[in-house]
């Protein structure tokens, strides 16, 4: 009787799946990779708002003495404020565009390379509306994000300071 259980064990163990347990493993296993690009992309997108802020402060800081013949002129704080928000958000909007061309043509190229190496891929060009609107959004969030505080370090920009800086 112990040895006819451990074969009946045996049988119930090395059972293929069946297609629809096939189809469950594989839908798991692409959301949990949908979850990882996701978190690599949000990281990228983490990395780079850090650089364009970055670079936003240096742009601030080469500029103090143009800032401060604005103010003198009556240049409003929203103005010098807008200046620098609408300069973060056209660099990430010019590196975010770069970005989605060069993603769509790269994914393209390799689905038409796999399809020159096996009969099994098939060609087919995939455009999601949705997806692009949601990287604009993206680009336009993180570009606002990243210029907020450079604009409000040239918005509080004491005018005395700034007209005796070189």
């Amino acid at each position: 009787q112990p040895i006819y259980q451990s074969q009946q064990h045996r049988r119930t163990a090395l059972r293929r799946p069946s297609v629809n347990q096939s189809v469950a493993q594989i839908k798991k296993f692409l959301n949990i990779f949908a979850i990882l690009l996701t978190c690599i992309a949000l990281i990228s997108l983490l990395v780079g708002g850090i650089g364009i802020m970055n670079m936003m402060l240096v742009s601030v800081a080469e500029r103090y003495r143009e800032i401060g013949l604005r103010k003198t002129v009556c240049a409003s704080q929203i103005s010098i404020k807008m200046q620098f928000l609408l300069e973060s958000i056209l660099l990430w909007l010019v590196a975010g565009v770069a970005g989605i061309v060069l993603g769509f043509v790269v994914y393209e190229a390799v689905i038409y390379g796999a399809s020159k190496f096996t009969t099994q891929v098939q060609f087919v060009w995939i455009f999601e509306p949705l997806a692009v609107l949601i990287s604009f959004l993206g680009i336009f969030i993180i570009g606002v994000l990243s210029g907020i505080f450079p604009a409000l370090k040239a918005e509080k920009l004491d005018v005395v300071e700034a007209l005796r800086s070189e």
